[in-house]
């Protein structure tokens, strides 16, 4: 195809071709134009570029769902947690139960309202028992007291089944409460000198009444008479002041 170069028709100058609007104008003298194929017809607007198909842009890959983590069940708590020597707490059903070796002492309410437990044995390396360790263990019907002990506290076997018991010599203070509201207790046997009398309830203190009371019992150390102290009915000598047992 043979090119043809197209100047103005008054000036001469190079002219721009509006190729849409079938015209010519000068970029001189800014006179315009119109254009003519040889036919006569006007020369056809070029074709409209077709809008640019937009990249698809890559969406980020995701995260993957991470998988539910299996449920841990928590590990059942120890049978005895024990800090700096100390039964702090016992955590098993009950039944027999002998206090561990390295423990010194058992703490306040350590064993409370364990309903199952039956028998205590403890160990020469126990020195003392905190208030309320046996409080409501209402089966516990028997307990082994070793020498070595030395200091019972207040309430320790209140409200079980004991019916026997035994106290140390080594025993050094005995709370008078210790056995307080024991219903099923019938003896106490001590191998020291107790300075304190024992406060309790029920068979015990029927016994007690009649041994030495009803009967004109004296101490079994100075002779004197005996008298009897506290709500709950204690026995201790008038004269040298001795707590009284069975």
């Amino acid at each position: 195809m043979k090119l043809i170069e197209i100047k103005c028709l008054h000036c001469g100058g190079s002219v721009t071709i509006d190729t849409f609007n079938n015209q010519a104008v000068c970029d001189y003298c800014g006179k315009s134009f119109m254009l003519e194929q040889p036919d006569g017809q006007m020369l056809p607007p070029p074709p409209i570029p077709a809008a640019p198909v937009p990249t698809p842009v890559p969406s980020p890959p995701s995260e993957p769902v991470a998988a539910p983590l299996p449920v841990i069940a928590a590990p059942p708590p120890p049978t005895f947690v024990i800090k700096d020597a100390v039964l702090v707490k016992y955590n098993g059903k009950g039944g027999e139960v002998e206090i561990p070796e390295e423990v010194q002492a058992i703490g306040k309410a350590a064993f409370a309202s364990c309903k199952g437990l039956k028998r205590v044995i403890t160990h020469r390396g126990l020195r003392s028992i905190g208030a309320s360790a046996f409080l409501w263990c209402s089966a516990l019907n028997s307990v082994t007291l070793c020498e070595g002990l030395e200091s019972i506290g207040e309430s320790v076997f209140s409200h079980t089944a004991i019916r026997t018991v035994h106290i140390p010599a080594s025993v050094k203070e005995l709370n008078q409460f210790a056995f307080n509201m024991c219903s099923s207790l019938e003896h106490i046997e001590a191998a020291g000198i107790l300075t304190t009398p024992i406060i309790t309830t029920g068979s015990y203190r029927k016994r007690c009444e009649e041994k030495w009371l009803s009967q004109g019992k004296k101490c079994a150390y100075c002779g004197g008479n005996i008298k009897t102290i506290g709500f709950n009915v204690g026995f201790v000598c008038k004269s040298c002041k001795r707590p009284i047992i069975v």
